[in-house]
């Protein structure tokens, strides 16, 4: 099940200075509505979590960053329990 149109994740890609922060996107639609560790998002988004975690989980908090200034114009925000790579990060209505 998909939280966000494909349309609206394609519109964020577009925005994007890179596809970084689509690939994000989408593994939060993925699983939708349930979250997801900040690990297994590097993971499922393509950083480079295994070999440089510490510039994977800044490159998490910059995309981040830059969705939740797209998505609250589509009725979404992205939310996590706090901003380590220990907490969860999920897709949620509203903004």
């Amino acid at each position: 099940m998909s939280a966000l149109p494909a349309l609206t994740v394609e519109n964020l890609e577009r925005r994007s200075r890179d596809t970084r922060s689509g690939r994000i996107v989408r593994a939060l639609c993925a699983v939708y509505p349930e979250q997801i560790s900040a690990r297994q998002l590097m993971i499922r988004a393509g950083l480079a979590y295994h070999s440089d975690p510490v510039s994977a989980f800044v490159e998490l908090c910059n995309s981040f960053i830059r969705i939740n200034q797209e998505l609250p114009r589509h009725g979404w925000q992205a939310v996590r329990t706090g901003g380590t790579p220990d907490d969860l990060y999920r897709l949620s209505p509203g903004g």
